[in-house]
This record gives structure tokens, C-alpha cells and sequence, in this order.
């Protein structure tokens, strides 16, 4: 995993890519989360579907592996994490 700063708000995160279309994300755990966007109840129709991330996050991952400082991981998807499909 590897750090990598969110470009909207800042926030640090861990991030592992498993493929091309395959993000780990994992945040800090004990640390006041700043995104704005995080747990944001995004359906009201279907109360727990929360947003995990946002566009700056997404963009900043981006950069990171086109800049090859994030490559896509030999481990198998961990557990530890939450998960986002791109």
C-alpha cells in the first residue's frame, strides 16, 4: 500500500491497486477523517449506501500510477479495506 493525498481535500489514505479497474483504500484508522465526501448517505432510498470516495481521491490515484508511484499489486485482494471499482 501507499500513501496518497487526496487532491481536493488533503486527506491521506493507503491505496493498493489490484488492476486496472480494481482500487483498496484504506483509511486512517483512530484519525479524524476530513473528507468531506466520506460516509456521505448517497441513496435515500437504500439508508447505508455511503460514498467512499470522491473525485479528487479518484484523481489523485490516477496521477500516482501514471506517474508510476502506485503500481498494480502481485497480493491478493486483502479484507482490511474498503474497496472501490473504477
Amino acid at each position: 500500500m501507499a500513501p496518497v493525498d487526496c487532491a481536493t481535500c488533503g486527506q491521506r489514505v493507503l491505496v493498493e491497486k489490484y488492476s486496472s479497474i480494481h482500487t483498496g483504500i484504506q483509511w486512517p484508522a483512530g484519525e479524524k477523517v476530513r473528507c468531506p465526501y466520506r460516509d456521505v448517505e448517497v441513496n435515500t432510498l437504500q439508508p447505508g449506501s455511503l460514498v467512499q470516495s470522491c473525485s479528487g481521491l479518484t484523481d489523485a490515484v490516477q496521477a500516482a500510477v501514471e506517474n508510476g508511484e502506485l503500481r498494480e499489486s502481485l497480493r491478493p485482494e486483502g479484507l482490511s479495506h474498503v474497496s472501490l471499482h473504477r
